[in-house]
């Protein structure tokens, strides 16, 4: 309420914080309170810049500005959750792990840290601790479409493919707009090793829903499409959109492609080794 007034006073005068008796009580608290929201805004620039840095590629600024950030503010877990990113990509795990723990004591009931900690779990090949802390992020946000894609993904790299499936359903239940629990369910329906879980029809089903909804432009939504089609024994179909799916692709992902594209021109489908590669990207 201290913070919301004094908004409201500033508002009105900006200066009328500081007109006042320094030594009345009134005139202090706004003092305090004028204080304590300059000290969020730089909290939250710094947090900005680190994040920032961090797509910009520079981890090194990236730290800098989350120390500033938690010197400015200690008892707040987003400069902890974004230096725990930073570090995971420097490959800290453990610094990553301190982070995200003590971002989760700070506030426990924020789904937010255990979807980061299980982040750094998988970068360490704990895939067990992993699906923990996204189990964990769904009791506490059952609304998550993050955390059961990520669970899903997870779930897949272990073979337990019909819980991926289930968890691959609930993001398209939570977030239909969202073309990755049709990512998901279309590819095992295409190339699953386990033939129990293929099946042509349901893969070229979810696959055109992924594609509806990244306009037909996207390279991973292609490319399941073309695998789809592969499944179902249409491999003029197949080459179509896996060659849509090489042009537009990005140059890390064309050598994948092209090498499925290949085995459709040998009029061969394609089975995928679920991994936790995925999630790592």
């Amino acid at each position: 309420m201290l913070r919301f007034m004094t908004l409201l006073l500033i508002a009105a005068s900006p200066a009328a914080a500081f007109a006042a008796d320094p030594n009345d009580e009134t005139t202090t608290g706004l003092r305090e309170g004028i204080r304590l929201i300059q000290n969020d805004a730089a909290y939250l620039d710094r947090v900005g810049r680190a994040e920032s840095w961090f797509e910009e590629g520079n981890a090194d600024r990236a730290i800098t500005d989350c120390n500033e950030a938690i010197r400015l503010n200690p008892n707040d877990p987003l400069a902890y959750l974004v230096r725990s990113s930073v570090w995971t990509e420097k490959g800290e795990s453990e610094k990553a792990i301190a982070d995200c723990n003590e971002a989760i004591r700070l506030d426990p009931k924020d789904p937010d840290a255990y979807i980061a900690r299980s982040g750094v779990c998988t970068a360490k090949g704990e895939t067990d601790k992993a699906i923990a802390d996204c189990s964990e992020a769904i009791r506490l946000d059952p609304k998550s479409d993050v955390a059961y894609l990520i669970r899903g993904l997870l779930r897949s790299s272990k073979q337990q493919y019909d819980r991926a499936i289930a968890d691959y359903s609930e993001v398209i239940r939570l977030n239909p707009s969202n073309p990755e629990g049709y990512d998901g369910v279309a590819w095992l329906r295409a190339a699953c090793p386990d033939s129990r879980y293929r099946g042509a029809s349901a893969a070229i089903k979810f696959a055109t829903k992924a594609c509806e909804r990244t306009l037909w432009k996207s390279s991973i939504e292609l490319d399941v499409l073309a695998a789809a089609y592969a499944e179902s024994g249409e491999f003029d179909k197949a080459i179509q959109w896996g060659e849509k799916a090489l042009n537009a692709a990005v140059e890390s992902e064309k050598e994948a492609i092209g090498g499925r594209l290949a085995l459709y021109r040998r009029s061969k489908p394609y089975r995928k080794k679920f991994g936790i590669e995925e999630i790592l990207k």
